[in-house]
């Protein structure tokens, strides 16, 4: 993930180096570099330490002979004769500026606004990496100290004799109950007069004594202990995990005389080891998930950047010879794709953000949403003469802010996506299920084939050319992840040529009616 920012930023910036450098109190250490084979350098020498002495701003050197701090640092004089530096801070959410996001050439040159920017927002994404990654390992440790607490505890009260801690048993040759427990008779929901004098086989089962215990109380009445652990239905406390050892009493002169069971609980221990076992899958599928993002976040990343320095440089060969309609044309160019670039970003922040949002609930009427996403989508449905229709006369409990950037989307993709020519039409209509609300959105725009329906929720997932359809592909992906969020589904129903009607269901909460 950090060599794809690295790259990022030495395409961003049209340099043959770039760096997430860290800084500490000797030295600079490159978390991830392009051009260069070193692993680190002396702080004395970094330039990175003193662009994290302006932690709310890059440092740009465009000339490092012209600059007294660095006329006379190695690095500029030798090997890899650096002359322009541009470093973006890396600061934690402390506000600690911790190293940089650094563009590095060996010519002298200067950046754009856009390029500056750019650095910024991947030394902020830098930020968050580290940020994300601390967490899942901080949650981890949390977990492995919590299990080791319980094992610990759990081998404490094995070591005690205490009579009430464990189910205990002594049971004589003939598998008879000479004596049990309080807490034999609390799990059992039994009295001791019902347990003592009759046989195991009678308490717990023919099936149960034979599969299961008959074996492990022979073996203790020959002399050896032994112990097993599995899954027992107690009538007193349910279905429990049980840690039980079987263990002969001998008399004075050695013989055996009966078995003490002891059954331990252990159903606390197993299901904090479930839960760790969970938490390891759910924090191995969301760094996938962070990996995925990464890449496809640098793939569309590439192209309105590499836009943006294609066309800036013909346009600067241009300048002294080109007309000013061909200017005109290639500042377009340059325009454009960093219009897609702001897009992009302000996107990706708006998916970012609910990373970290918690669902607010609150009884909402479907049909004011849809009002109030019509009244912000007034100059589209004027200019494309657009019309609206709700039959959601259904309230539920949700999150109205983040339901309200789902229909939004829906609305906004029927109203884009039509026929040249066509006039868009889009009814929003809601109906009850025993357990959930199900909302549709349905338009009379250009379809979906059935082959692309399954990956149309993916991020940053296009499914025409940006010429055709203007976007960034992350609408879709962003409604989904809101819907999940509420517990709910979504999905689409379309054919070609013939409009698509888009789906959820969100559950029914407490309050939401009719």
């Amino acid at each position: 993930m950090f060599d794809d920012i690295a790259e990022l930023a030495a395409q961003i910036c049209g340099t043959p180096i770039a760096l997430i450098s860290l800084v500490d109190a000797d030295r600079q250490w490159f978390k991830a570099k392009v051009g260069v084979d070193a692993q680190e350098t002396p702080r004395e020498m970094a330039f990175c330490a003193h662009a994290i002495l302006q932690a709310d701003d890059v440092l740009v050197v465009n000339n490092a002979l012209e600059d007294e701090r660095f006329a006379t640092n190695p690095l500029v004089l030798n090997n890899p004769n650096i002359r322009f530096y541009a470093g973006a801070p890396i600061v934690t959410a402390e506000g600690l500026p911790v190293g940089t996001v650094c563009a590095i050439d060996r010519q002298p040159k200067a950046l754009a606004p856009h390029q500056l920017r750019a650095l910024q927002a991947l030394s902020r994404q830098v930020s968050r990496l580290f940020a994300f990654r601390r967490a899942a390992i901080d949650h981890l440790a949390q977990a492995e100290s919590a299990l080791r607490a319980r094992e610990q505890e759990a081998e404490r009260l094995m070591a005690f004799t205490v009579m009430d801690l464990d189910l205990k048993a002594f049971v004589n040759h003939d598998y008879r109950y000479l004596a049990v427990n309080a807490a034999y008779q609390r799990y059992w929901k039994r009295d001791v007069e019902q347990i003592v004098g009759r046989t195991v086989e009678e308490v717990r089962g023919r099936d149960h004594f034979h599969s299961r215990l008959k074996r492990h109380i022979d073996l203790a009445l020959s002399g050896e202990a032994s112990s097993f652990e599995a899954d027992s239905l107690y009538p007193g406390k349910g279905m429990r995990r049980m840690q039980v050892r079987f263990a002969p009493v001998r008399t004075a002169d050695g013989a055996v005389l009966g078995v003490v069971i002891d059954e331990h609980d252990i159903q606390d221990l197993a299901d904090a080891a479930q839960k760790l076992r969970d938490t390891i899958t759910a924090l191995e599928k969301k760094t996938l998930s962070q990996q995925k993002f990464i890449y496809m976040l640098s793939h569309d990343l590439r192209e309105p950047v590499n836009t943006i320095v294609n066309f800036s440089g013909v346009l600067r060969q241009r300048l002294s010879t080109g007309t000013q309609a061909e200017l005109l044309r290639f500042a377009e160019f340059v325009h454009g794709g960093g219009t897609r670039l702001k897009a992009l970003l302000d996107d990706l922040l708006e998916y970012v953000r609910l990373e970290h949002q918690a669902v607010r609930r609150e009884s909402v009427k479907l049909c004011e949403l849809v009002e109030g996403v019509v009244s912000d989508l007034g100059d589209a449905i004027e200019r494309t003469g657009a019309q609206i229709e709700c039959d959601a006369h259904l309230e539920l409990q949700c999150d109205p802010h983040l339901l309200r950037v789902v229909i939004q989307n829906l609305i906004a993709n029927g109203i884009k996506f039509v026929s040249p020519g066509s006039l868009p039409r889009i009814k929003v209509m809601a109906r009850s299920l025993p357990s959930s609300v199900r909302l549709t959105v349905q338009d009379n725009g250009i379809g979906i084939a059935p082959e692309h329906q399954a990956e149309l929720f993916q991020l940053f997932k296009r499914l025409h050319h940006r010429k055709d359809y203007e976007g960034v592909g992350m609408g879709l992906a962003t409604c989904r992840r809101i819907i999940d969020m509420h517990g709910g589904s979504i999905g689409v129903e379309s054919e070609p040529g013939k409009g698509s009607t888009f789906w959820l269901e969100l559950p029914i909460g407490e309050g939401s009616h009719a």
